[in-house]
């Protein structure tokens, strides 16, 4: 926990910013230690009702200088421009969930020329650099049969269905 306010005061200081967690423990923890050392913060989990998510991500946008701490809630879908950092507080093995993590600061913004990462899981050895040019085929094995979706036929009755169909 002291090596993400470490990061945030050495590379983030003052910089609307996203931190992404273990669990929601942990983003309590860290998000309570940000508060300590006496940073505007707060936090966002799957626990919060549609009103509570609502109220911290307004204050988040409203928030020059806010801190999110969240867990896998704002990897999808969330769209804030302002955003000029990002603590990637986690490991994953996921290349798509890294780059949907980091991928939250990259939207364009007025003033706005460049946003940080700061990798506290390793992610970067594993994946790579978030903006870095990609052979999609290569990454997800794509070789044979593109675009074809793969499919089973049911035992009974012959139908051709798709092969995740459990009956």
């Amino acid at each position: 926990v002291k090596n993400v306010i470490d990061s945030y005061q050495n590379k983030c200081l003052g910089k609307k910013t996203l931190v992404f967690n273990i669990n929601i423990e942990h983003s309590k923890e860290v998000c309570n230690e940000f508060v300590m050392a006496g940073y505007d913060a707060q936090y966002l989990d799957s626990t919060f009702n549609i009103d509570e998510r609502l109220s911290v991500l307004q204050w988040f946008e409203d928030t020059s200088n806010a801190i999110l701490c969240n867990v896998d809630i704002l990897t999808t879908g969330f769209d804030e421009p302002s955003i000029e950092s990002i603590i990637v507080n986690r490991s994953t093995t996921s290349l798509p969930l890294w780059l949907q993590m980091t991928g939250r600061g990259g939207r364009l913004y007025p003033g706005k020329v460049f946003f940080t990462i700061i990798d506290l899981g390793d992610n970067l050895d594993t994946h790579g650099r978030w903006e870095e040019k990609r052979d999609w085929r290569e990454e997800f094995d794509l070789k044979e049969n593109l675009g074809v979706a793969p499919i089973k036929d049911c035992p009974d009755c012959g139908f051709m269905n798709n092969s995740t169909t459990k009956e």
